[in-house]
């Protein structure tokens, strides 16, 4: 399968979208309308909103295949045939979507399993450097220059853990809590750590067996470790309210 560099996918199927002018290399990170505080005090509309290139100040966030694009950003980018755009901005100019959980739950409800596609986000760094195409459904790459840096998992290994903390009724940061405690009883029996961490670990887990009788049936089921992508994707996809249900919804009964 011919696939074409990062920059070109991302150019060809989104950023020609955002600035049709634009290089492919100068499309990832492009100059837009933005909402910046200063525009909001003033009450500009969005035709008079400051141009500025994305990710200087609030991060936007990108999904990218061959049929469709998401740009999930605080900008006045406007939706087309090929391309949705999400506003996570507010009125007061707060993050009122959650990019990375939007994405989780992409990857788990609509990331198809038989074409490449680009997913991440554009901070103030040029994202260019963390760019991968993503190959599901064994190598998926969440391209960020910000702090978790570039995540790597497997999609139907994520899928299924979701599917597994569902179904076990054991709040996903119980789980998260037990999968660390269980590393650091590892780690001490490594001679990682001091052996009254293990003891201190092994305390914690049996507090938490007590609530939850399933709780080390259900770590032993999960493919996610400690730190590894699929972990960190269940963290997003489980934190407070569904933002990703909220835009479709909504979408759904615009369209209606």
């Amino acid at each position: 399968m011919n696939i074409q560099s990062p920059v070109d996918f991302f150019h060809a199927h989104l950023g020609q979208y955002l600035v049709p002018d634009a290089s492919p290399r100068n499309s990832t990170a492009p100059s837009l309308p933005t909402r910046t505080k200063a525009a909001r005090e003033a009450g500009l509309a969005a035709a008079d909103l400051p141009v500025k290139r994305v990710g200087t100040g609030m991060p936007v966030y990108y999904i990218v295949t061959p049929s469709h694009a998401w740009f999930l950003s605080n900008t006045a980018a406007p939706s087309s045939e090929r391309v949705t755009a999400v506003r996570i901005d507010d009125d007061e100019g707060r993050a009122a979507i959650k990019g990375n959980q939007y994405l989780a739950h992409w990857l788990y409800h609509e990331a198809p399993l038989d074409q490449p596609f680009l997913i991440g986000n554009v901070e103030k760094a040029s994202p260019i450097a963390a760019m991968a195409i993503s190959l599901p459904p064994t190598r998926i790459i969440f391209c960020t220059t910000g702090k978790y840096g570039r995540l790597v998992l497997n999609l139907l290994d994520f899928r299924e853990d979701v599917a597994t903390v569902r179904a076990s009724g054991i709040p996903w940061e119980t789980l998260r809590k037990a999968n660390l405690l269980k590393e650091k009883v590892r780690q001490s029996a490594k001679g990682i750590l001091a052996p009254q961490e293990e003891v201190t670990a092994r305390k914690e887990i049996g507090k938490l067996r007590k609530k939850h009788p399933e709780l080390l049936a259900t770590l032993k089921a999960l493919h996610a470790k400690p730190g590894s992508g699929e972990a960190t994707l269940l963290h997003w996809f489980f934190q407070e309210g569904n933002y990703y249900g909220q835009v479709i919804k909504a979408a759904q009964q615009a369209a209606s």
